[in-house]
């Protein structure tokens, strides 16, 4: 269930830049049970908004049969030699690459050591055209990308803010 229709069920207003955490302050386990409501996983995007992501995002790509997708090696001890992609790091975050459709960002990735999935920390097309980030231990999703693609995301079901690129990250 998106924040906006928690926020109009406990009758609060959902401010940009603010993410679940601060919308659900002060309500227990039980509270959000009730509401339909569960935070995602830190570092795990829903595979609901992936896919709702990858319909809007092919629409903003002249590749979106060539993408590139990252996952950090620390969620199952991925890496090249369990047939994954080769390995790079971004401060502090090992993470190993592969390339697929667009569509593979709605899909999991197993590690053959864990039977645990996880969703793509990074993906973005050959183009460049726009970059998804799912930052590890946060809840929540950044997207930079055109201002056509970012309009789309804003008004749509999704719970998309603008931000501005010196505004710090919200967990």
């Amino acid at each position: 269930m998106p924040c906006r229709e928690v926020a109009s069920r406990l009758d609060r207003e959902l401010r940009p830049h603010e993410n679940g955490d601060a919308l659900l302050a002060g309500l227990d386990e039980r509270s959000l049970r009730e509401l339909g409501y569960q935070l995602p996983e830190p570092g795990q995007m829903p595979r609901n908004v992936a896919e709702r992501l990858v319909e809007i995002l092919a629409q903003h790509t002249t590749s979106p049969h060539e993408c590139y997708f990252a996952v950090w090696d620390g969620w199952a001890a991925l890496s090249p030699s369990e047939g994954f992609g080769p390995a790079f790091e971004i401060p502090s975050r090992p993470m190993t690459l592969y390339s697929a459709d667009i569509h593979a960002a709605s899909e999991r990735f197993d590690s053959t050591a864990v039977a645990v999935s996880y969703s793509p920390n990074l993906w973005w097309p050959a183009d460049r055209a726009w970059c998804v980030a799912t930052e590890i231990d946060f809840t929540s999703t950044y997207i930079g990308s055109s201002s056509a693609a970012a309009l789309e995301l804003i008004t749509s079901e999704l719970d998309a803010f603008e931000m501005q690129p010196d505004e710090p990250p919200r967990g």
